[in-house]
């Protein structure tokens, strides 16, 4: 059928997207009939809402999202179908498990950290406080840190330089004793040495996350907010890869969840394609 034999009604309703991320946050907003279940998202407690695949979980995110940051709350919303590289998704087994989940955690953390500087880049108080910059820029140091899987090789250069100054100084006075005549000879001698450092590596590098040292720098970045509340709305939980999922669950048991007093954390995901622990984890 042509594009010409459509009817008025039936062109509207093409026109119309057919899912949620591809709508305006207003609009979403201004659409969204409540049934009860945004009501108990907006509770400040952790959340787990399942739902089968195009019943409205990420309009209802999208709506949360919008009430949050009506209230002066800071939200961030990230579609997990967008995060991760290509290496963690397609190379299969030569990327274990864990370089996979600290990948798929850094590009994570790194658009909550961005997220989080948009929401307070116009707040004077906030930007112009140094103890919260630079609790920023732990948080950002925390989540970017690099091992070497190989040998590392440090070698030690020294550099060292001996000066010698002399001088000499002639004086003449005259007093009720008579005149007198005075001669003074000095000299100095200065040492000065440097010492070089060079480092060489030797392998490959992976991404190494510390989770006590991420847990400790959101403690202190959300302690920096006041009475802000940062949530946390986590959609499509179950497009992650199978094998990746506990651990991105155990990151957040251990570094996120612990801080409810600060941070909420809502998850949208498929209940039989969902998995928050692994007997591994559990036996650890």
């Amino acid at each position: 059928m042509s594009s010409g034999d459509l009817s008025p009604i039936n062109r509207a309703l093409n026109s119309v997207p057919k899912r949620a991320e591809a709508r305006q946050a207003e609009q979403l907003c201004e659409t969204f009939v409540d049934s009860g279940v945004a009501a108990a998202l907006e509770a400040i407690d952790h959340q787990v809402f399942y739902g089968r695949r195009g019943s409205g979980k990420t309009h209802t995110f999208r709506y949360v999202q919008t009430i949050v940051q009506e209230r002066g709350d800071i939200s961030f919303y990230a579609d997990l179908r967008t995060i991760g590289s290509p290496e963690g998704l397609f190379i299969g087994d030569e990327v274990p498990p864990t370089e996979r989940a600290a990948r798929l955690l850094v590009d994570l953390m790194g658009q909550f950290h961005d997220a989080v500087l948009a929401a307070v880049v116009d707040d004077e108080t906030l930007i112009t406080d140094d103890m919260f910059v630079r609790r920023l820029d732990a948080l950002a140091a925390a989540i970017t840190t690099v091992r070497v899987m190989g040998d590392v090789q440090v070698s030690r250069e020294g550099e060292e330089t001996t000066s010698r100054r002399s001088g000499a100084s002639l004086g003449a006075s005259v007093d009720v004793a008579g005149p007198a005549l005075g001669a003074k000879v000095a000299t100095d001698d200065s040492q000065e040495s440097r010492e070089l450092m060079r480092e060489t590596r030797h392998g490959t590098e992976r991404l190494s996350l510390n989770f006590s040292d991420v847990a400790r720098a959101l403690r202190e970045l959300a302690g920096s907010l006041s009475s802000r509340r940062i949530w946390m709305l986590l959609d499509e939980w179950s497009s992650v890869l199978s094998g990746v999922q506990p651990y991105l669950g155990e990151f957040l048991v251990r570094c996120v969840t612990p801080l409810q007093d600060r941070i909420t954390v809502k998850i949208a995901a498929i209940e039989q394609q969902t998995r928050f622990r692994s007997s591994f984890l559990q036996a650890k």
